[in-house]
């Protein structure tokens, strides 16, 4: 066997070994995918599960998951807190009928056209409003 036939056939066995490992890396890459996509659903599933517990059963069944239920519940009031002054900061607020956000100051709501109420000025009469 020539020099250059002994090269061709390393060359051509190096080939075949390296579109195996491709083909086997894209193999366990859409697997991982699939494994990860089913992983979602499940995810996705006991979140449902735990949102449709808080929602029906926790009042009823305390004694099932009575700390993460309360967990839950310190977190919520957390977050609300939270949301509010940050609607302090940004200067806006919330209608009292409607729930849509509003400038401070507004006298209308601009979504329902509501009336607000305005916030006293330290001498016990409503603040300049913008209409």
């Amino acid at each position: 066997m020539s020099l250059f036939e002994g090269l061709s056939k390393v060359i051509s066995e190096t080939s075949a070994t390296a579109v195996s490992k491709t083909k086997e890396l894209a193999r366990i890459a859409q697997l991982n995918g699939a494994i990860s996509d089913e992983e979602k659903i499940i995810a996705a599933a006991h979140t449902e599960i735990g949102r449709r517990y808080m929602e029906n059963l926790a009042g009823e069944r305390p004694d099932l998951f009575g700390d993460q239920v309360e967990r839950i519940r310190e977190a919520q009031s957390r977050i609300e807190a939270l949301r509010r002054e940050l609607e302090e900061v940004k200067g806006m607020g919330k209608c009292p009928y409607c729930g849509a956000q509003v400038e401070a100051g507004k006298a209308f709501c601009g979504s329902c056209g509501a009336r607000l109420p305005q916030p006293e000025a330290a001498g016990g009469t409503p603040q300049n409003t913008e209409v």
